[in-house]
């Protein structure tokens, strides 16, 4: 479940824009000059903010010369101050360091801004290419401290004052959502200074605190629940010069009065903060589920622009899994501590200039997108448990990490669903380790993405232009919340976000009360993780038929939709025609609900058949002549409902269980899963297969084959993860896998393995392997898929047992031979070609067919045609004659014809006529071997297209082909099988429509061999 992520809005200024400024404000430059220098600070931002990953940038409000007063003056030297405006004004901010920052004075009405963000945001939003824009404008709260803090402006009473500015900032707002910006950030960085009572600042002992919120809440109440989703407030301790307003303020002094405002979102100064885990208890005890129709969001400070050292993402990342315990995930979201410089004129001290600050800026927001991804709530493991479960051999690839691989391995990553799963930790900011990625591509059955699109891409990844090709029988899963089209598709979201827009949320929840969020439980798991694996399951069975692999495309959106098929279509029957919570099965029937027993807890009733009540209220001990009326009447719903709650009071939990225990009565406890733990409830996989049984359900160095079917865990176990490090055992599975050991085909660089050129051949014997037991098993996986019926006899398939056979060693030597063969045939070619006929060394059938025919059409279309042309066109190229090729295709080509009679006199058995003079024959021999010459040199450029080709010419010449042949042969063999003969397999609908031939009754089961997710793009 991605965790968003948000910047604050302003960045530092160059230093040429800082000196426009200043020349502006002396007079030395025109308004046009500075408009040119904005110009081209905003378009660098921008593109430098898009550069970094950000979803959603900002112009960091280079255009800007104040983030408080830009609605009333121009720059911060004074230029374009109203008329009823004076410099001398109430200073909104000391700094600890001495300086301050003034407002002006108001002294007379109206007030009306000179200038709205939006003037702003239409000059930036040119630039955004990539990603949507925000803007940032200043809270109503701020610009209340124009008037005087004591007495009144003549002629212009407070309460005239105050609902002008309430208009002036809905304008503000309102017009930068019409000019196309997808988020809006107010700054109310005088919120915390409302609770420092400085003697210094007479306002801030005002206890002004309440004013703000009730005004702000005045501009708020305008905008509609939709909007105020995308409104959002920020609060910190200020970041001018390098220095703080309110650092020393306790944020229990603001938060609690801060929520109460109704926006959407809160960007929250916290990666400076002392005590960070009191304020993340906090926010999570005082944030609101409910804003007036909108959940908030808090966006916690991972990154402090005042430090000028970058914090890693794995800082980053750290920091938000830990507020992650306090904030529940679908409220949490990441952003910096406050704007990088909120002023035109910015010193920098501690950074030593402005263009250093701003580079340093850009890097640490990359790092905070980086540490974001890492520590999001992970859509796809639980598509990899699932399959883990089951007997796939499962790894993971992790972002490199400096105690990887080593003897004092990392702390497990954030991911609990680990179950049966190995890691490698990869270096994917270097060339060699994409490469290494990449080499396990031919060897894996299915690569699951659970990112957001592109972000294989930006890997050199891409499904279809780089892993499809590397393995064409490759099935790339990959899982988003959203749909990849429609509005929606590069916003962020979670579980509750995905569900409301299928359609699923609005069913959930009681009469008369608001949908309620079933946990993420049925978008992240269900409509994500499970959907995606049947999707898998379906692509397995495709590629039975034809082969190949594809991409599987899965998102949240459609999965929880299509779970709920049977209510939707229900809208329009009886069962489900009602509001929300007066249905049958939705809580409305009150012999289908749950309730509270004497001591607290909960029993459920499902009692909807006539038997089934009639055992209900014969344990309820209660008279059906005492019923308010037949059951199926909705008018007495209500009454029965009071009768069942106060009935089900009258007892503890316990007792009614003893009442209802074996009975038909449909009356059973809720359990939680604390009591479960406690009881030695043991965890089972969730279906039962009695030929490939999946593995019990625990966690541990010990765990111990599932029985036949579902077998019965392990008491105890399945309730807490232990977690995977990065980089365990996942050398083992390349040594498995692959043969692979480090320091021969990879190596480790950085915290990441790598992959490395080898002095001899890299495609290694068997006997190179690092281990005789992972020796062993290998060749014995080879034996046993030579002895499997030929049409499931995929080079790639993996089949697992914890029992080999007793002839593993006749049987290996069987299959090795011909692998080796191969392997040395590929070992000849030249290193810059290996990359390309690799794939062929785990190539179907079919593809090495289509090969074959491309190999021999890049010889003879080149062949003849070069004969052509250089016979009509009376032209042959200099120097090649007198090649060693040419020569040797004379000899060649001249004794096949002749030997064919199309050459030599006739009375030498030739055709007579030109071809029988000496001079037209060895023209034409001449020709053609010069054209073989050239075919012959250009060997390595026919084999890259050949390679290049072959996916495409078999998906649509040989498979058609062999699949038409193979329709014919089955109608043979149909008209020939007696009646009621038993077949060899069950025939179903595979994925795209096509028919799929199932596998045999019995047999090993399949274990697919998955690389889980690329966890970070190079930069």
């Amino acid at each position: 479940m991605p965790i968003p992520t948000e910047v604050v809005g302003s960045l530092p200024r160059p230093t040429y824009l800082q000196k426009a400024f200043a020349d502006y404000d002396a007079g030395r430059i025109s308004l046009s000059d500075l408009q040119s220098e904005q110009d081209k600070a905003a378009k660098d931002s921008v593109e430098r903010m898009e550069a970094t990953g950000s979803q959603l940038v900002t112009d960091g409000e280079q255009r800007a010369s104040s983030f408080a007063t830009y609605p009333i003056i121009d720059t911060l030297g004074g230029a374009g101050l109203a008329d009823n405006l004076k410099a001398d004004g109430q200073y909104f901010a000391i700094f600890d360091d001495g300086h301050h920052r003034q407002l002006p004075r108001l002294t007379k009405g109206p007030l009306k801004y000179r200038t709205y963000a939006s003037d702003y945001f239409k000059k930036s939003k040119l630039y955004a290419k990539k990603c949507g824009m925000k803007q940032a404008v200043i809270a109503p709260s701020m610009l209340y401290l124009l008037y005087p803090l004591d007495g009144e402006v003549e002629g212009y009473p407070k309460s005239e004052f105050v609902k002008d500015l309430v208009n002036e900032c809905e304008k503000d707002i309102r017009t930068c959502f019409d000019a196309g910006a997808a988020r809006v950030s107010i700054d109310f960085t005088e919120g915390r200074l409302a609770a420092k009572n400085d003697k210094r600042n007479p306002w801030t002992g005002a206890h002004l605190l309440k004013t703000f919120v009730d005004l702000n809440n005045q501009v708020l109440d305008r905008f509609s629940a939709a909007e105020r989703k995308n409104i959002g407030i920020h609060t910190c301790p200020g970041g001018d010069c390098d220095s703080v307003h309110s650092f020393d303020v306790d944020y229990h002094e603001l938060l609690p009065s801060m929520f109460q405002m109704n926006a959407g979102y809160f960007l929250i100064q916290l990666a400076s903060e002392k005590d960070k885990e009191k304020v993340y208890k906090e926010i999570g005890e005082t944030i609101r589920k409910d804003a007036n129709g909108v959940k908030q969001v808090a966006f916690i400070g991972v990154v402090n622009p005042l430090d000028p050292n970058v914090e890693t993402p794995e800082q980053i990342r750290d920091a938000i899994l830990t507020a992650s315990k306090y904030i529940p995930t679908d409220q949490l979201g990441a952003t910096d501590d406050c704007g990088f410089s909120p002023f035109s004129i910015d010193v920098k001290p501690k950074h030593g200039s402005p263009d250093f600050a701003r580079d340093i800026a850009f890097k640490k927001i990359s790092n905070r997108v980086k540490g974001v991804q890492m520590a999001s709530e992970k859509l796809g493991p639980f598509t990899g448990l699932l399959l883990a479960d089951y007997g796939a051999d499962i790894l993971r690839i992790d972002r490199a990490h400096p105690s990887a691989h080593s003897s004092t391995p990392p702390p497990p990553t954030a991911d609990l669903l680990t179950r049966h799963k190995s890691s490698i930790a990869v270096n994917l900011k270097t060339p060699a380790g994409i490469d290494l990625v990449k080499s396990l591509v031919p060897t894996v059955d299915i690569v699951i993405d659970p990112f957001r699109p592109g972000v294989l891409e930006k890997c050199g990844l891409s499904p279809e232009k780089v892993l499809l090709r590397l393995n064409p029988r490759l099935i790339v899963a990959r899982m988003t919340g959203f749909r990849r089209d429609g509005k929606y598709a590069a916003m962020a979201g979670h579980d509750i976000n995905y569900i409301a827009v299928s359609g699923v949320l609005a069913l959930l929840g009681r009469k008369n009360e608001k949908p309620y969020a079933p946990a993420n439980i049925m978008g992240d798991f269900a409509g994500g993780g499970a959907m995606c694996f049947m999707g898998i399951l379906l692509a397995l069975l495709a590629r039975e038929g034809s082969g190949l692999g594809q991409v599987v495309e899965a998102n949240m959106v459609d999965g929880s939709n299509y779970l709920a098929s049977m209510p939707r279509l229900g809208l329009r029957h009886p069962i489900w025609d009602r509001p929300r919570g007066d249905n049958l099965l939705d809580g409305g029937c009150p012999y289908y609900d749950t309730y509270e027993t004497r001591d607290g807890k909960f029993m459920s009733v499902g009692a909807l058949e006539p038997q089934f009540f009639a055992a209900l209220l014969k344990g309820l001990e209660i008279d059906p002549a005492s019923l308010p009326g037949p059951r199926e009447d909705r008018n007495t719903w209500p009454a029965l409902a009071d009768l069942f709650t106060k009935t089900f009071k009258s007892k503890s939990r316990a007792e009614w269980e003893a009442v209802f225990d074996g009975t038909d009565a449909c009356c059973t406890p809720v359990l939680t899963y604390p009591e479960l733990e406690r009881g030695g409830f043991d965890q089972r996989p969730p279906v039962t297969l009695k030929g490939s049984p999946g593995i019990a359900i625990a966690d541990g160095e010990n765990e111990r084959p599932a029985a036949e079917g579902v077998g019965i865990g392990i008491e105890g176990e399945g309730w807490v993860s232990k977690g995977l490090p990065p980089g365990k055992d996942g050398e083992e599975k390349l040594a498995k896998w692959m043969g692979w050991m480090r320091g021969r085909q990879y190596d480790l660089v950085d915290g990441g393995l790598v992959k490395v050129e080898m002095g001899r051949n890299p495609y290694a014997k068997l006997s190179d392997a690092p281990s005789n037991k992972a020796m062993s098993q290998h060749l014995w996986l080879r034996a046993q898929r030579a002895l499997l019926p030929a049409r499931l006899r995929r080079p790639h398939v993996r089949f697992e047992s914890s029992n080999p056979p007793s002839n593993s060693t006749s049987s290996a030597s069987a299959s090795k031979t011909p692998q080796s063969r191969l392997d040395r045939s590929l070992s000849r070619l030249p290193p810059f070609l290996r990359k390309y006929a690799l794939p062929l060394r785990n190539a179907p059938v079919t593809h090495v067919t289509a090969f074959l025919l491309l190999h021999e059409i890049t010889a003879v279309v080149p062949l003849l045609g070069l004969t052509a042309t250089f016979h009509y066109a009376n032209w042959m190229p200099p120097y090649i004659s007198e090649g060693k090729w040419v020569a040797e295709g004379a000899e060649k080509f001249g004794r096949y014809f002749r030997r064919k009679g199309w050459l030599g006199d006739q009375e030498g058995g030739g055709k007579g006529k030109w071809w029988g003079r000496g001079e037209g024959g060895v023209r034409i021999v001449a020709e053609v071997a010069t054209a073989w010459a050239i075919t012959k040199a250009l060997l390595p450029a026919r084999l890259v297209l050949s390679v290049w080709a072959t996916p495409w010419f078999a998906r649509w010449t040989v498979i058609p082909v062999v699949n038409g042949i193979k329709a014919v042969f089955r109608r043979r063999g149909a008209k020939a099988v007696p009646s009621g003969a038993a077949g060899t397999g069950a025939v179903g609908a595979g994925a795209a429509g096509q028919s799929v031939a199932g596998p045999p009754a019995s047999g090993p089961a399949k274990s697919a061999a998955v690389c889980e997710a690329v966890k970070e793009p190079p930069t």
